[in-house]
């Protein structure tokens, strides 16, 4: 059931615990997100992202950190495990598989920094074909 002003009515003795967009802040007819937000260099511009888009980033990221963790494993594991492969090669295995695992986390960081600021900004996020 929807009550006059659009929004879902709750159950009898249901209590809402956020506030709408309508009884947020606004700043020139666009909702401006909370300025105690962390990191505030996304936080402070535009408006909120639909919450759908930024949990997707948020689980892009969390992938990117999943990522580097195998990443770290296989190369410790690379390393400990004494398989029949040239030494040198082994090391050099190693040493490629810990560096990616160590870069992805500051891949994952910008890149979910730089989605966040193009949704709040209302960028195109689509992908360009033909150009």
């Amino acid at each position: 059931m929807v009550t006059g002003d659009g929004h879902p009515a709750l159950g009898a003795g249901a209590r809402s615990h956020g506030k709408r967009h309508s009884d947020r802040k606004r700043a020139g007819g666009v909702v401006r997100p909370s300025s105690t937000r962390w990191p505030r260099r996304v936080f402070s511009q535009g408006s909120d992202p639909d919450p759908r888009f930024s949990l997707a980033n948020e689980r892009t990221f969390l992938a990117w950190i999943r990522t580097s963790l195998a990443l770290f494993a296989a190369g410790v594991a690379l390393e400990a495990v004494n398989l029949p492969i040239v030494p040198g090669l082994r090391r050099a295995s190693t040493i490629v598989l810990v560096l990616l695992g160590a870069a992805a986390p500051a891949q994952a960081w910008f890149g979910w920094v730089r989605t966040e600021l193009a949704l709040s900004l209302f960028f195109n996020l689509g992908a360009r074909v033909g150009r």
